[in-house]
């Protein structure tokens, strides 16, 4: 058996293979897929896809986590065309994949993400046993019922009927399982939680406190996600900056970087918000930390809420606040199964009240924290470890079991 991944070239991996060591900073779904084959001594190379260069390259570079050289494709932003744009990606992954066909030959499986849907479809019109991954479908379900968006892309929608083996979704909290039922032909289709990590650091509270100048006494909320627009950070936010002005006291702790950091940081200083601490980004190892420090863990993912990061909230039974399902999107429809009552539910068409009314319920009412924390951990029992988690993708890969 071997198996080739034609990936996309994660931020998250890309320092760990310029750089020849293995210290990768996100992406544990693929990460620990490669870990997992690697333990097992399962024959497998990446093919990693960079869309972002300026002119076409191929790169071979030797890196200890792999047994054989990794290639990486750099292709030219030049090919994605403009003109209907779904059509102009779809002819960008035509030429990739003549570029790559005859080094294809040679393998018994091909891997392919989401953004090399298009090549792993052709791969699979041609005969050969592929598995296509989608971390996840974010607005897919909704965008591919539109008559214009299956208009602009016509290849796409064709070539997610392809004859692939097995695709695997993860089940983030977005509808993978409504989207793979209407929109493909695969024959067999798996979702699949992630895992949670098996290693805890132990820390004392106390000094995490003592550094993020937390007072006794008060409950403790925490955002930890990355800073951009589809996570709610600024609906989180405002929520807070309302609740200091109406003089409610609570400590708030926002963990991340991106895309509007700075923007946060900027309503803190002007605000003068005090009892809220933002720390930027963290190493994984420590994220743990943080979960244990707070009570509560606010979760507005505007896409889904199963996340890593609220899987491992519900790992630590911290009380956790998301967002309810949304009957015409099928957002989160997942996440109300997974917690049944276990979680708070905000109104998605109403966060920034349903959040204020919330954790001024919770400061009034400590007892409440408590008895969700316990309704939580019941929920734990249908969690995995990443090691169990990634035993059963690699079996759908090789195995078909």
């Amino acid at each position: 058996m071997k198996i080739l991944f034609i990936t996309s070239f994660y931020s998250a991996i890309k320092e760990s293979i310029t750089n020849n060591e293995w210290n990768p900073s996100g992406m544990p779904a693929i990460v620990k897929l490669f870990e997992g084959l690697k333990k097992k001594n399962i024959d497998f190379e990446p093919f990693f896809i960079d869309r972002n260069s300026n002119n076409d390259q191929l790169l071979k570079l030797q890196n200890k986590m792999f047994n054989n050289e990794v290639k990486i494709l750099k292709v030219s932003k030049k090919l994605n065309v403009k003109f209907l744009r779904g059509i102009g990606e779809s002819y960008s992954s035509f030429l990739i994949y003549k570029k790559i066909k005859r080094t294809c030959q040679y393998y018994d499986v091909i891997y392919v993400d989401r953004a090399n849907l298009v090549i792993g479809a052709f791969f699979a019109f041609m005969g050969k046993k592929v598995v296509l991954r989608l971390h996840g479908v974010t607005d897919f379900y909704e965008n591919y019922s539109k008559l214009h968006f299956r208009l602009m892309n016509p290849i796409k929608l064709l070539c997610l009927r392809a004859p692939f083996n097995y695709i695997i979704c993860s089940e983030d909290g977005s509808p993978g399982k409504q989207f793979l039922k209407k929109y493909t032909k695969a024959k067999s289709n798996i979702t699949l939680l992630n895992g949670i990590d098996d290693v805890r650091k132990k820390v004392t509270i106390e000094s995490v406190k003592k550094d993020l100048s937390i007072k006794e006494g008060i409950p403790i909320f925490l955002f930890l996600s990355r800073l951009s627009k589809d996570k709610g950070i600024l609906e989180f936010i405002k929520g807070v900056v309302e609740l200091q002005k109406q003089g409610f006291v609570f400590h708030t702790v926002v963990v991340g970087t991106g895309k509007y950091y700075k923007i946060v940081e900027e309503i803190i200083d002007n605000e003068k918000l005090e009892n809220i601490s933002l720390t930027g980004a963290v190493k994984h190892s420590d994220v743990y930390t943080y979960f244990q420090l707070c009570d509560v863990y606010v979760s507005l993912n505007m896409v889904g809420n199963l996340s890593n990061t609220v899987l491992e909230a519900v790992n630590a039974g911290k009380c956790i606040i998301t967002l309810d399902k949304s009957k015409y999107t099928l957002r989160d429809i997942s996440t109300s199964d997974f917690f049944k009552t276990a979680a708070i539910f905000l109104n998605r068409d109403n966060i920034n009240e349903e959040l204020k009314k919330v954790i001024i319920k919770l400061i009034k009412d400590p007892a409440l924290i408590e008895d969700k924390k316990k309704e939580i951990i019941n929920c734990q029992s249908k969690l995995q470890r990443w090691s169990q988690r990634i035993d059963s993708e690699i079996n759908y890969i090789t195995n078909g079991k």
